[in-house]
C-alpha cells in the first residue's frame, strides 16, 4: 500500500520536519484576501516567521528595509525621523550584557570588541 498525503517535508540535512496545526485568529478582510490571493497559506506563514525570527523584518512595523550594525538590527522606516529605532539588539561577547544606545555601546578594546560595561569594570583602555 502506497502511503497517503503528501510527503515529509525535509531540512537541509535530510531529518524529516515535525509540524503542528496553529490556529490564528484575523480579520475577515484580511482571510478574504488570503483565499483569493494566496494558495499555500502555511508556506506563507512559515516563510515569513522564519523571515522574523531571523530578523529580516521589522517586528514593529513589518518593513523589510532593515540593516544590521554592530549594536543590533535597525528598521530604517522606524528610524526615517533621524533617530535608529532598534528592534533588536545584540550581546556584548565578553560578558553577555545587551547593547544599548547611548547606555551601553560596543567598545574596541586592542582587536576584541567589548561593552561600556565590561571595560568599566575590567578597567580596560578605550581606543
Amino acid at each position: 500500500m502506497s502511503p497517503v498525503g503528501r510527503p515529509r517535508e525535509l531540512d537541509d540535512q535530510g531529518v524529516p520536519i515535525d509540524k503542528v496545526t496553529v490556529n490564528v485568529t484575523i480579520p475577515v478582510r484580511l482571510k478574504q484576501f488570503l483565499d483569493k490571493e494566496i494558495k499555500n497559506r502555511s508556506e506563507l506563514f512559515t516563510r515569513i516567521v522564519e523571515r522574523l525570527f531571523r530578523k529580516e523584518i521589522c517586528s514593529k512595523c513589518y518593513s523589510t528595509d532593515v540593516e544590521e550594525t554592530t549594536v543590533g538590527h535597525f528598521c530604517k522606516h522606524c528610524s526615517r525621523y533621524g533617530t535608529i529605532v532598534y528592534y533588536a539588539l545584540k550581546n556584548c561577547t565578553n560578558c553577555n550584557s545587551q547593547y544599548k544606545p547611548q547606555i551601553n555601546l560596543p567598545v574596541i578594546v586592542g582587536e576584541e570588541l567589548h561593552c561600556d560595561n565590561c571595560t568599566k569594570q575590567s578597567k580596560l583602555p578605550k581606543k
